[in-house]
């Protein structure tokens, strides 16, 4: 089986990585105080690979 052939995607299972990308890490990241700075750039690589999705 070709392991680089598309297949479809579940929506379903775009929408929780999204949720987990975009909030349900930087609340965590905010509850063990992390720096802002880390958050930020977290926020910076998350919204767009959550887009891509």
């Amino acid at each position: 089986m070709n392991t680089f052939n598309r297949r479809r995607r579940d929506p379903l299972v775009d929408v929780v990585v999204m949720i987990g990308m975009l909030v349900v890490v930087p609340v965590g990241l905010r509850l063990v105080d992390t720096p802002r700075h880390v958050r930020l750039v977290w926020a910076a690589g998350a919204v767009p690979g959550a887009l891509s999705l």
